[in-house]
């Protein structure tokens, strides 16, 4: 997976469907959780897989059911991947018939050491945990629960909406998102005006993947001057400098320190970290820099150091 990319669950409608493919998502999950508000059943997904077919790739999504039943669903809808909701262990994973999504719920004490012992996973995908449903409850779990640097690709779920979205991914930087309840009107109904608003916004993250950014270190929280501020720190192979999704970063944490002190070129983008300070201060954020000592040479000799602000 060389880019951001968005999944979206629980579609159970031509429109919603529609609306999807639309706004450029690359998955979309039909379920076939029987328990579920959500769920579709094989004829009904057919149905989709027309609307579908060429246009966009389709995960069905499974809790704790038999190889048997899952094969029986592959046998009326063509699907792309397979995703597993319940108790799978890496036995079921590994005898499944296409690549495998697997979930796995966050909580407080839960045991991310579990992640290891699933090999060959398409994604990992880390979700809410709420008893006796398979996904979709709206709720956010503890961002802070993520273990540090788990097996890629991963992708985040679990009550993301266009207002914690950008939050979400700045703090976490998954390999791509899962929405569900945050883009609907009613459980299954897709809403193309909530879509479109968490599409806008997850835009500078899909256009800032290519460059890396989603691969870096996440946002710490560090004192400065008596306030506690975000600290992002980028990767010393920064052949260009994503300025949106660096703006994205602004938005989600108004005080940033953009720490820069592995990049050893980086005089020589003065005017796009002046381009970034500007628009912060215009939008009433605040944006610090860190630099290596060659950068702050550099940018001394050409008497440009008080261009920026910059702290030791």
């Amino acid at each position: 997976m060389k880019r951001f990319e968005v999944k979206v669950c629980g579609v159970a409608t031509p429109d919603g469907l529609d609306a999807c493919i639309q706004e450029g998502v690359e998955w979309v999950g039909l379920n076939f959780v029987p328990q579920s508000v959500r769920y579709v059943d094989p004829a009904r997904a057919k149905e989709l897989l027309a609307v579908a077919r060429g246009k966009i790739r389709l995960v069905g999504v499974f809790q704790n059911a038999s190889l048997e039943q899952i094969r029986a669903v592959l046998a009326t809808v063509r699907l792309d991947a397979v995703q597993l909701h319940g108790d799978e262990t890496p036995e079921d994973c590994m005898r499944m018939p296409l690549p495998v999504w697997k979930v796995f719920s966050v909580f407080s004490g839960w045991d991310p050491t579990v992640l290891h012992k699933y090999k060959g996973l398409a994604v990992r995908l880390f979700d809410t945990r709420h008893s006796g449903q398979s996904g979709g409850t709206g709720r956010v779990f503890d961002w802070s629960l993520l273990p540090s640097n788990p097996p890629r690709p991963w992708f985040l779920a679990g009550g993301l909406t266009p207002e914690n979205l950008n939050a979400a991914v700045s703090t976490t930087y998954p390999d791509g998102v899962d929405l569900n309840s945050g883009v609907e009107s009613a459980p299954g109904v897709k809403d193309p005006v909530k879509l479109h608003r968490a599409m806008t916004i997850l835009a500078r993250w899909r256009e800032g993947a290519s460059n890396g950014l989603s691969k870096t270190p996440s946002i710490a929280s560090v004192p400065f001057e008596g306030e506690e501020w975000s600290a992002w720190t980028a990767s010393d192979d920064r052949s260009q400098i994503d300025e949106n999704a660096i703006a994205a970063l602004a938005e989600a944490h108004p005080r940033l320190i953009l720490d820069f002190r592995k990049c050893e070129d980086c005089a020589s983008r003065l005017g796009q970290f002046m381009r970034l300070q500007m628009q912060a201060k215009s939008k009433g954020q605040r944006i610090k820099f860190r630099f290596s000592e060659a950068t702050i040479s550099a940018l001394m000799r050409v008497s440009m150091l008080t261009a920026l602000d910059i702290i030791e």
